[in-house]
């Protein structure tokens, strides 16, 4: 779940999490499931 107090859209997000970047995406599948999740860290 993404939570965030201003207005966040997935295409901001593939704008933003750029390899190197200031935002920084690590994309994982559940082993069991096969459902992905995304974390993001911020410098």
């Amino acid at each position: 779940m993404f939570s965030s107090g201003g207005n966040v859209t997935k295409g901001n997000l593939k704008q933003w999490l750029v390899n190197g970047g200031d935002l920084q995406g690590y994309l994982f599948q559940c082993v069991h499931c096969k459902k992905h999740r995304l974390h993001i860290d911020a410098s």
